[in-house]
């Protein structure tokens, strides 16, 4: 049964273009150390076919080391730090933005991807109906490596596959605007999740019932895939670990469990279909076919990769004890976390 929340599903473009209302809207931008990224994605955000008093840009340094904060205001936006020496994670970062944000709605984004001029209104049209808490957009891969096309072809990040995640669907922070009232109900990004904040907040809010959620493919950013294996195996163990600890925080501990089980068996499948396919390929090559095995390959480390991050943070977060402490101990915070927190603006 699809969730009241969630009924009518994707948006096919938003509301037409004759509603007189203009959404005024704070989009956030999290950086760590981006400087040589930013100037990209700052262009493309200034260059939006929104109306430019309508819109404000946040970009939050989460203590950069480099000259992040300087290339952002350069660019005249504004700029907070967040307080501490080290890091404070991505989720912070966003709280803060949320917390300074002056528009109605915040829409959100990182440091390293790029929008297209008109993704900020096709973002944002949704949100003229009240009822809206959450839409959110396309994120389509770049990179010329094997590895990044593999990504891309896969469409793991692409938003028809996140919709239709279980038990609620995805809406990941380099794409997506949230109403600001959402925040004020609910709490902000649960700080205590280094990753995967942001698929606790969209199931947070579906579970919750009170907003709707709603997706819109034509609102595009365009992000970079990992280049080397290594990377994607990394990124996805770190994707299967960050949502052990969101599924603990949201369905406990029982839940846990039936969700590795589920993670070991898709991997097993996709291990064991990957050497078909790679074989099947081979074999065509060799018979002077054009192709790359590769490709089902890289399917299979991805759901590896998952799967270990998965079952690691579940049953390897500390040494001893039963699988049972272990996964209690994945628990991610209070369901309602605070966002309003302290920072200093230098613009």
């Amino acid at each position: 049964m699809v969730p009241g929340a969630l009924q009518g599903g994707c948006a096919s473009g938003g509301l037409s273009a004759e509603e007189s209302r203009v959404v005024e809207v704070s989009v956030v931008v999290p950086a760590r150390n981006e400087a040589p990224r930013i100037q990209a994605c700052l262009r493309s955000l200034l260059a939006q076919d929104y109306a430019r008093e309508a819109y404000e840009v946040i970009v939050v340094d989460d203590a950069s080391t480099d000259r992040t904060s300087e290339v952002a205001a350069g660019f005249g936006v504004r700029v907070l730090r967040c307080r501490g020496a080290s890091s404070s994670g991505g989720a912070v970062a966003r709280n803060l933005g949320v917390a300074s944000a002056r528009g109605e709605v915040v829409a959100f984004t990182d440091a390293d991807c790029v929008a297209e001029p008109d993704w900020l209104r096709k973002l944002v049209a949704p949100f003229k109906d009240l009822t809206v808490g959450v839409c959110g957009g396309d994120v389509i891969g770049v990179g010329e490596s094997l590895v990044a096309r593999s990504l891309e072809r896969s469409g793991a990040f692409r938003l028809e596959s996140l919709w239709r995640a279980q038990p609620w669907p995805i809406f990941v922070t380099a794409n997506v605007a949230y109403r600001k009232t959402v925040f004020h109900v609910l709490g902000g990004f649960d700080p205590s999740l280094r990753a995967a904040s942001d698929l606790e907040m969209t199931w947070r809010v579906a579970r919750d019932g009170r907003f709707r959620l709603v997706c819109c493919p034509e609102a595009v950013v365009y992000h970079q895939h990992p280049a080397t294996v290594r990377g994607l195996y990394e990124q996805w163990r770190g994707y299967g670990a960050a949502r052990a600890r969101v599924v603990a925080k949201l369905g406990g501990r029982a839940a846990v469990l039936r969700e590795g089980l589920h993670q070991g068996g898709v991997a097993l499948s996709a291990s064991v279909a990957s050497l078909l396919r790679v074989l099947r390929r081979l074999a065509a090559v060799g018979r002077g076919e054009r192709g790359y095995p590769v490709f089902p390959f890289l399917d299979a480390v991805r759901a590896v990769g998952f799967a270990t991050g998965y079952w690691v943070a579940t049953f390897g977060w500390s040494p001893g004890g039963s699988w049972r402490e272990r996964a209690s101990e994945v628990h991610a915070g209070p369901s309602r976390v605070p966002w309003r927190a302290g920072s200093e603006e230098l613009r």
